[in-house]
């Protein structure tokens, strides 16, 4: 809020005589306190989305969409993390498959 607003608020209230000076400036630093608190709030609004967005472009194709080759590994770190702060059990099951080509070029498979 500039000077200007606020003696222009401050103006108004005295000529209405609703409030003495003292209160009334009172009440213009309570609103631009308000005032700065909803845009610190915007802000970590923003911030958190801007999190988000990177988080998500840093794990996934930026032309597909697709998980890249770090999400797996990301993932395996969350859930060793978890595992392990809750003292609970994890397990992880790795599948090889042998001639994959054969299944791949499989009629009906684009």
């Amino acid at each position: 809020m500039s000077n200007d607003t606020l003696n222009r608020c401050v103006h108004v209230l005295r000529g209405v005589g609703a409030l003495a000076p003292a209160r009334a400036i009172f009440v213009i630093v309570c609103a631009a306190a308000l005032y700065a608190k909803c845009r610190i709030d915007a802000l970590r609004r923003t911030l958190v989305a801007e999190r988000r967005h990177w988080s998500h472009r840093a794990l996934h194709d930026a032309l597909t969409g697709l998980p890249n080759p770090a999400l797996p590994d990301d993932r395996l770190d969350h859930t060793i993390f978890a595992a392990k702060r809750g003292h609970t059990p994890m397990a992880l099951l790795l599948l090889d498959l042998d001639c994959f080509k054969h299944f791949n070029r499989h009629p009906g498979t684009p």
